[in-house]
């Protein structure tokens, strides 16, 4: 049950010897309230690894609400949770996440992501997350030990910040851009085409291309369903451009590595070729002097006749 509390009346009237009934009354506890944070809350700070230079364990905790056990849990980048990262026992009627220990339930994130296992022994996937980095993260429940098909409303949303630790060693956790190559010289303006490895089963990515390595003068911010993508619009010459990719759908992933390039020198123009326009008296000269050659051609022609 879901939505507005209830409260039910159930009367038992079984036979006995002396006939006799019952009243019972319960209470719908879930249906206002769902599990409370306890940690990481209120924007606390979470370590860094230093062998991966992302988010070190990450221990979520919540208070357990009447004999729940199966639960779902998401971690996103964004408060309205658009951009999840995580989204754990999601699917209707399981597998939900079970805790080990149902009194004190806890998701725990291993150091620069990776597999976790639940008591059930259904496993997820979780990327890892990146230092410097805010995150909201909720929990629900989605199953009870009673047995009834009965979920509760997401509890309030939390936020806690990845301390900034090194330099990432590790691979990034995305895409992988390809064309242009990273450093590349000379690419055309016009038609400039891009292209990144594929990404575990996503169908959806974003590009953005800017004029800095900030990323903050963008020039083209898209969703890609494939894996290449053609900018139409003419690009400066002798300019650099800085370029990322990103999965998005189904889950999001790290940014890729910035790529960057630059375009080709812009053409010299040519001055037109002018028409030179003879002078009249030039063509005057050259008839003279072709008439002067026809007559002596004439004149010698005759004296060797005579």
């Amino acid at each position: 049950m879901s939505g507005e509390p209830v409260t039910a009346w159930l009367i038992d009237q079984r036979p006995y010897n002396p006939p006799q009934g019952g009243v019972w009354c319960y209470t719908d506890t879930l249906s206002w309230f769902g599990p409370t944070p306890v940690s990481p809350v209120s924007k606390a700070v979470v370590n860094y690894d230093p062998v991966s230079g992302r988010a070190s364990e990450i221990n979520l905790r919540w208070k357990p609400e009447s004999l729940s056990r199966g639960y779902q849990i998401q971690i996103a980048k964004d408060k309205d949770f658009a951009l999840q990262v995580v989204d754990i026992g999601s699917t209707w009627g399981g597998p939900f996440y079970t805790p080990y220990d149902l009194d004190v339930p806890a998701l725990v994130i291993p150091p620069g992501g990776g597999t976790i296992t639940d008591s059930n022994g259904n496993t997820w996937t979780i990327p890892p997350l990146e230092a410097g980095h805010a995150y909201y993260w909720r929990v629900k429940v989605q199953d009870v030990a009673a047995g009834d098909a009965i979920k509760s409303p997401w509890s309030w949303r939390e936020i806690f910040t990845v301390k900034t630790g090194l330099r990432i060693a590790t691979p990034y956790y995305g895409p992988q851009p390809l064309l242009p190559d990273n450093g590349c010289l000379s690419c055309p303006v016009k038609s400039a085409s891009f292209a990144w490895s594929p990404f575990m089963d996503t169908v959806s990515y974003k590009l953005v291309l800017a004029k800095d390595s900030a990323m903050s003068d963008i020039i083209v911010e898209v969703d890609v369903p494939a894996t290449a993508y053609t900018y139409e619009g003419i690009l400066d010459y002798s300019t650099s451009y800085f370029w990322r990719v990103m999965a998005v759908d189904p889950f999001p992933s790290d940014w890729s590595a910035t790529f960057c390039f630059q375009t080709e020198t812009a053409p010299i123009p040519q001055a037109p070729q002018k028409i030179q326009v003879i002078p009249l008296w030039i063509w005057v000269v050259i008839a003279i002097g072709v008439i002067l050659d026809i007559s002596l051609f004439v004149l010698l022609l005759h004296r060797w006749s005579t």
